[in-house]
């Protein structure tokens, strides 16, 4: 992980992990519905979906078939919030038990070196980390704003420009 971030607005979470592989397969079997904002796969403009709601099978079932996820913006029974800003990046809003439990699945999963990144990341909310090799930046910005921080840098115009 090279860019990672926490932090609380109101009474919803944000995480923000860059780069993170995450299986929606497994993320959302368990869940009753899913409403897709947005769903696009590689080099396929006619299997997108865009504002559905799926229940899960029929998530898994699509995700299973086609070809590689680019795109997602997924909100899963109304409690998980997750997509991706750009290619594998993602951004989780979330209520307090969600996170808790994807931060526990998803620590499971990863390496001493990333477990140790996340430990820090959670210790300092409202920080977003800059990792280059053993080089660590902090940037203290308030969680109201990281969005739009995250969606206005160039990385993302740049994808908007790729798209167009």
């Amino acid at each position: 992980m090279h860019n990672l971030y926490f932090g609380k607005s109101n009474n919803r979470f944000l995480l923000y992990l860059d780069p993170i592989n995450i299986d929606l397969l497994e993320l959302t079997k368990k869940s009753n519905y899913v409403v897709c904002n947005e769903l696009q796969f590689d080099g396929d403009e006619e299997i997108s979906v865009r504002n559905s709601i799926l229940t899960s099978a029929s998530l898994i079932n699509l995700l299973q078939k086609n070809k590689s996820l680019t795109e997602f913006n997924l909100i899963i029974d109304n409690k998980l919030h997750i997509e991706n800003i750009w290619w594998d990046d993602v951004l989780i809003i979330s209520n307090f038990e969600s996170m808790i439990y994807f931060i526990y699945e998803l620590r499971a999963k990863l390496n001493a070196k990333n477990q140790k990144l996340l430990d820090l990341m959670l210790s300092k909310p409202g920080t977003y980390f800059t990792v280059n090799q053993n080089n660590i930046i902090e940037t203290s910005i308030e969680a109201i704003t990281f969005i739009s921080f995250i969606k206005d840098s160039e990385r993302y115009i740049e994808k908007e420009y790729k798209f167009i």
